[in-house]
């Protein structure tokens, strides 16, 4: 009788292994593992301290939707709901996620004119800090926008003619973007990027020609290639020969000598020998431009 009891007690209790479990109810909903009823109390899970979201530790080989609460405030993580999430293609990628909160669905900029975070992507916003694009390492950018790599394309530019109010963009060795007055050039026209001329330097190299028109609106002594003829490629030529020539009502005529350029800088500054600049009449010119291409760079005049 006893062993009838016996084995009676084990099939119960394998029965219970297979049905739902029930804390605070005697009648668990049948869809559920674990049903827990309470009015004035909750579930409690693990606290753990997370170091970063791609480090398990400390919990050992945690399984996919593992859940706990983490209590730090280190690396990328911060207290509240982490669950595991398991790449079993790429197990170098799984990591922590974070249950977002009400404070998660913050934007990360700032309402402008106030130190109030946004909460949508259509208020008028700015960031306090720097923005990187292109740059998914941990390094954060160094300037206000940090372009890691690829081109900057701007389209639909408003090609307005007359006399210029604004600055002209430029950028040097580096990649820094820099701005030039734009009062002293109105509007800026370039025929083909470059052309042969059929003639040869002295060392049989041949000879290049670019040729463009500007307008200066006040009297100068010096331009900048770079500035003035962007598809002329300074830091790879020497310099033979530039030409000013008047293109108004006083007539075409050549009106200066180079006295010394700056094959780095683009700068040309116009003289006579015996005298370090020459001033030139604002106006309208055009610029000739004859050079020879070479590997290096350098300071030389003509």
């Amino acid at each position: 009788m006893k062993r009838g009891y016996i084995i009676l007690l084990f099939m119960l209790a394998g029965y219970a292994a297979q049905a739902q479990q029930g804390f605070g109810t005697s009648n668990p909903a049948p869809s559920s593992v674990i049903d827990m009823v309470a009015t004035n109390k909750g579930a409690l899970l693990p606290r753990v301290a997370l170091t970063n979201t791609t480090a398990a530790a400390p919990v050992t080989a945690p399984a996919n939707a593992l859940t706990v609460f983490n209590t730090a405030t280190t690396g990328d993580v911060t207290p509240g709901f982490y669950y595991w999430s398991q790449d079993n293609v790429t197990p170098a990628y799984s990591k922590w996620v974070k249950l977002a909160t009400s404070n998660d669905s913050l934007e990360p900029w700032q309402v402008q004119g106030t130190a109030t975070q946004a909460t949508t992507n259509i208020q008028n916003i700015y960031q306090n800090a720097n923005v990187g694009i292109g740059d998914f390492t941990a390094a954060n950018p160094s300037e206000r926008l940090d372009i890691a790599s690829g081109n900057v394309r701007i389209r639909d530019i408003n090609l307005n003619t007359g006399t210029a109010t604004d600055m002209l963009l430029v950028a040097d060795a580096s990649g820094v973007l820099k701005t030039v007055d734009a009062s002293l050039f109105k509007k800026i026209n370039y025929s083909l990027a470059e052309q042969l001329t059929g003639r040869k330097w002295v060392d049989g190299m041949p000879v290049y020609e670019i040729t463009g028109q500007f307008t200066a609106n006040a009297d100068f002594t010096a331009i900048n290639l770079k500035t003035l003829v962007p598809n002329f490629n300074t830091l790879k030529t020497r310099m033979l020969k530039v030409r000013l020539v008047r293109r108004d009502g006083s007539g075409c005529r050549i009106t200066t000598n180079v006295q010394i350029f700056n094959n780095t800088t683009g700068e040309m500054i116009f003289g006579t020998q015996g005298s370090l600049t020459v001033s030139h009449l604002a106006g309208n010119y055009y610029i000739i431009i004859e050079y020879i291409k070479h590997s290096g760079g350098g300071t030389g005049g003509e």
